[in-house]
């Protein structure tokens, strides 16, 4: 979210393979764990830089191209 507000991006979909943090950032479900807490906020926080976020749930099984990005992007520096 943060390249995307950096790039100037209004709207976005976030596609996560946790079906638990889909629920919570979408506020159907309370989040009670510190940890996860601290990243809701986090969340909420980066989501009024955009006009529309939407988060949805995808099966870990259909997730290659997510793993595939975030092993891409652990390999480069981004500043």
């Amino acid at each position: 979210m943060r390249l995307a507000t950096e790039m100037g991006v209004k709207k976005v979909i976030c596609w996560t393979d946790s079906k638990i943090v889909t629920e919570q950032v979408n506020d159907n479900f309370q989040v009670k764990d510190p940890n996860l807490l601290q990243y809701y906020h986090l969340f909420q926080k980066h989501r009024d830089d955009f006009i529309e976020v939407q988060v949805r749930h995808v099966p870990r099984c259909n997730n290659e191209r997510a793993d595939q990005l975030a092993r891409l992007r652990t390999k480069l520096k981004i500043k």
